[in-house]
């Protein structure tokens, strides 16, 4: 039986939080410990991995989206481009010769 992580408040923290002041080797752990320490462990892994699996799956749709970026980008620096002249003055703009 798995009992739930305990959830500490202000009203039902610890006063003291224990602190280890010597190395402890791994053989002086109880089994109960290492066991739970090493289910964590591999909790830890299978829920990185999910980092993994939602990036190869959304990799099509965000190349298609930075893809549809960039065009966007360039059409609009090339409509400013337009309205502007090389000196960046305006083309409605008249110029003495």
């Amino acid at each position: 039986m798995k009992l739930p992580d305990p959830v500490f408040s202000p009203e039902n923290r610890p006063a003291v939080i224990p602190v280890l002041s010597a190395l402890v080797l791994p053989g002086q752990l109880p089994a109960a410990v290492v066991q739970a320490l090493d289910a964590k462990a591999n909790e830890k892994a299978a829920f990185m991995a999910m980092a993994e699996v939602f990036e190869s799956s959304l990799r099509p749709e965000i190349e298609r989206l930075t893809a549809e970026l960039v065009q966007r980008s360039l059409l609009q620096a090339w409509a400013l481009r337009s309205r502007l002249g090389p000196d960046g003055a305006s083309q409605n703009e008249i110029h003495p010769f």
